[in-house]
This record gives structure tokens, C-alpha cells and sequence, in this order.
């Protein structure tokens, strides 16, 4: 019989995930629709970042074995490198 602690903390981890997706998502339409009103490149570098944040706690909320777990960490790396390519690429050297 599983204990009451391991199912609340569960549910906790669960519901952070969500909140996690639901703040990627937002950045997510925030960056696209500043990066469709001022064409700036690092704001859609950030956008596509976000998404793939989003796409890797949505994978992780969805799988409950964790057999995915070098897919979540291949999205949070490829995300981690496009947020630096838009901080690089917002220098005005």
C-alpha cells in the first residue's frame, strides 16, 4: 500500500509539470507575437526555445515509465543552445 506522502508529492510533481507548460506555452506566444511585430531574432530564438521546454515537460507529464528520459534531455539541450544562440545574437558589437 503506497504511503500518502508518496502520492502527494506525486501529485505535486505533477502539477508543477503543468504549471511548467503552461508558463512555456505563454513565453511561447509572447516571443512569436513580438517576433511577428518587431522581426527581432532573438525573440523568435527565445519562442522556439520555450517550445521545446514545453515540448519536454508535456513529454514528461505524458511518460510515466521515464523510458524517454534522453529525449527530454536532448529537448532541454538543443532549448539551453538556442536560448545562447539568441543571447549571442542580440550583441551589437
Amino acid at each position: 500500500m503506497p504511503s500518502k506522502t508518496r502520492i502527494d508529492l506525486a501529485q505535486l510533481l505533477n502539477n508543477i509539470r503543468i504549471a511548467n507548460i503552461i508558463f512555456c506555452f505563454v513565453i511561447f506566444v509572447f516571443g512569436l507575437w513580438t517576433f511577428l511585430i518587431t522581426r527581432s531574432l532573438p525573440a523568435l530564438f527565445i519562442c522556439l526555445a520555450f517550445f521545446l521546454f514545453g515540448l519536454s515537460h508535456l513529454d514528461e507529464t505524458m511518460d510515466n515509465n521515464r523510458r524517454f528520459l534522453g529525449r527530454h534531455f536532448a529537448f532541454r539541450v538543443l532549448a539551453y543552445f538556442i536560448v545562447l544562440v539568441a543571447l549571442i545574437s542580440s550583441f551589437k558589437l
